[in-house]
């Protein structure tokens, strides 16, 4: 749909992939791996990819992924920047700033009401109309820190691979995403668990085996780190958060 309907003559095809992402390995200083291909390959394919040439080589590029998010119980598309780059022989040369304004151009010619983004610079991305309206907190717990929670009368817990996550857990996840969330659509699942393939989930159960909450989580060394966590009812949060705390003398 985007690609038919957007002729840009800075839009990159299959055959500009390699470029893509050979420009993508050495901007970001990032390995390269099967894996780490495959995964930026489904971005690529479902993404607006923007580039400008230099010589024979990439320059600059970046994604201009279609998502849509939902504020409170409206739906909006919005298009997702990511992977803004550009080659250091090609720096300063105005690359990365050109195919920003070529996207949001795009954007507005597609009626895409809102744009979101990284930025590593806040000072550089408000030239583009980008203003900061999200908060990121993130709160550190030493493990002797932990409260301590009392085990629950009812329920159970199940641990599985993110790989496993059953189809309940994502219309979990749609039914409670109404803060400005993506609307996460298959392929975007499909390339979140590919690309976070060492991820875990943690489901709460209540009697009736009826899915209330669930966490899912990842490790680095000796953290335990929280990516994402709905509860529906205290029992749950009981669950859950008992779940966690039972790893405290694995992880400081």
């Amino acid at each position: 749909f985007y690609r038919e309907k957007v002729m840009n003559k800075y839009l990159l095809g299959e055959n500009e992939f390699d470029k893509f992402y050979d420009l993508y390995l050495y901007s970001f200083n990032r390995q390269d791996s099967s894996q780490r291909k495959r995964v930026f390959k489904e971005r690529y394919d479902h993404s607006l990819s923007y580039g400008i040439m230099n010589g024979s080589k990439l320059g600059s590029g970046l994604f201009s992924i279609p998502f849509e998010v939902n504020f409170h119980g409206v739906d909006y598309k919005m298009n997702g920047i990511g992977d803004v780059m550009s080659a250091p022989e090609f720096g300063g040369q105005g690359g990365a700033g050109k195919l920003m304004n070529e996207a949001l151009f795009d954007m507005y010619k597609n009626h895409v009401t809102l744009s979101y983004l990284a930025p590593f610079s806040f000072g550089y991305y408000r030239r583009f109309g980008f203003e900061q309206v999200f908060d990121h907190t993130q709160v550190e717990i030493k493990s002797e820190s932990l409260p301590r929670i009392k085990n629950a009368e009812h329920g159970h817990v199940e641990r599985i691979s993110i790989k496993g996550i059953p189809d309940e857990l994502k219309k979990m996840y749609l039914d409670h995403n109404d803060l400005g969330g993506v609307n996460r659509s298959k392929w975007w699942w499909d390339h979140m668990l590919d690309k976070h393939s060492d991820y875990q989930a943690a489901l709460a159960y209540d009697d009736d085996d009826v899915l209330i909450g669930y966490l899912i989580y990842y490790n680095q060394d000796q953290t335990f780190y929280i990516h994402e966590w709905i509860n529906l009812n205290p029992l749950s949060r009981q669950l859950l958060a008992k779940f966690v705390i039972k790893h405290q003398s694995i992880f400081s």
